[in-house]
C-alpha cells in the first residue's frame, strides 16, 4: 500500500500507525478523482439537460450546458438551448435505457465512463 507517497508493507504500516497513536483500522484513506476540486460536485448530465429543457435551470446551468454538453450546431438545429437540451436529454435517456437492458454499444459504455467527448466529437 502507498501511504503519504511511500510504498509500505503491512508491518511498516502498523509501525506508522503506532507513531501516530492510532490503530490501523482507524486510519482514513481517500481515493479522490484526480484534478477534482474539494467540495465541487459533478452534476449528472441527464439531470442538467432535463432542467435546462424544462426551463427550471438558471443562467449558470444553461451556460454550462451550452458550453460543455452540446454543440453550437445542435443549438441552431434545435432552435435554441432549450431545444438542444431536450434533444440531449432524449439521447442520454436512450443511452441509459440501452445500458440497463444490456444492449449497450461500446460508445455507450465509453460515454458512461467519461469518454463521450472523444467519441461524440468524432476525433478518434
Amino acid at each position: 500500500m502507498i501511504i503519504e507517497g511511500k510504498e509500505m508493507t503491512s508491518e511498516e504500516f502498523s509501525a506508522h500507525c503506532d507513531t501516530l497513536g492510532i490503530t490501523p483500522s482507524e486510519y482514513i484513506e481517500h481515493y479522490g478523482v484526480l484534478g477534482m476540486k474539494w467540495g465541487v460536485r459533478r452534476e449528472n448530465r441527464l439531470k442538467r439537460a432535463k432542467r435546462v429543457a424544462s426551463g427550471e435551470a438558471g443562467t449558470l446551468a444553461k451556460t454550462k450546458f451550452a458550453l460543455t454538453d452540446t454543440s453550437t450546431s445542435s443549438i441552431i438545429r434545435n432552435k435554441g438551448v432549450k431545444g438542444a437540451a431536450a434533444s440531449r436529454a432524449r439521447e442520454l435517456e436512450a443511452r441509459k435505457q440501452r445500458i440497463q437492458e444490456g444492449e449497450a454499444k461500446v460508445s455507450d459504455l465509453l460515454a458512461l465512463h467519461g469518454g463521450d467527448k472523444f467519441w461524440v466529437s468524432g476525433k478518434h
